[in-house]
């Protein structure tokens, strides 16, 4: 973990979303530091993936306030908001890939659309993505052609392919192994790592927090209940989170 502890990547102050009468956010304050990989745990329905999308603006606040990089996105005009999403990478639980596309042309896409580099320098970002992610040689397959856990290292190398300063993965393990699950959870840690980007980890499996976060919370009824490095967070004493954990003994004196 590396950074200006004074000033986070992203800061969410207060924030409460409802759809009609369900409150999913009732008060949500967290803050991830330059550098820093945050976890984010909790159970259905308390808030997690909706808190990642309002850090990219596709959701906005009831109330309270999110910044990113120091400004508030709900404050942001349609072009700041796209600069600021050219900023972040985003690996969906789904991969979201292009079904017609290769992969190396759904890793291309994003370059492409924003049109500051040539060709041949896009194939260049693009041979480094995939092999930064370890599948250099699936490039010319479509999305059907390839395995689940491969999907899943071409949406994080999709999210990378912009080099962006923040990355947020939501449910990163969804659908997959342990055996395949076990190879992402190394290949985020790396790529935290390797690469120095802030990290947001929406994910219910303890095996891959414990492997790549820095620091988890514990989201319950829409806001944090525990706070903890990643260490001490596993070894609970607050009976909410044990109970969550799956501990049934109380925690040793």
């Amino acid at each position: 973990m590396s950074g200006d502890r004074s000033a986070p990547v992203v800061r969410i102050k207060d924030l409460h979303k409802s759809f009609g009468d369900l409150h999913v956010l009732t008060g949500l304050n967290l803050e991830v530091h330059a550098g820093e990989c945050l976890g984010i745990m909790g159970g259905s329905g308390t808030g997690k993936s909706v808190a990642l999308r309002h850090v990219i603006g596709l959701m906005e606040p009831d109330s309270g306030t999110v910044e990113v990089f120091g400004k508030e996105v709900a404050a942001l005009s349609a072009k700041e908001l796209r600069a600021l999403r050219r900023r972040v990478g985003y690996v969906f639980q789904e991969g979201a890939l292009v079904g017609w596309l290769t992969v190396e042309d759904n890793l291309a896409l994003p370059l492409r659309e924003q049109g500051k580099l040539s060709e041949s320098e896009i194939q260049e970002r693009v041979a480094e993505a995939l092999e930064t992610v370890h599948v250099a040689g699936a490039g010319k397959n479509f999305p059907a052609e390839i395995s689940g856990g491969m999907k899943k290292r071409v949406s994080i190398a999709r999210a990378l392919i912009t080099r962006p300063e923040l990355v947020l993965y939501d449910e990163p393990n969804a659908g997959l192994d342990p055996e395949i699950s076990r190879s992402i959870n190394a290949l985020m840690r790396e790529v935290s790592d390797k690469l120095g980007v802030t990290s947001l980890v929406v994910e219910h499996r303890i095996e891959c927090l414990q492997r790549v976060a820095d620091r988890v919370l514990f989201v319950h009824e829409g806001k944090v209940m525990v706070d903890e490095p990643t260490e001490s967070f596993f070894q609970p004493s607050h009976p909410r989170l044990r109970a969550f954990l799956g501990y049934q003994q109380e925690p040793a004196r």
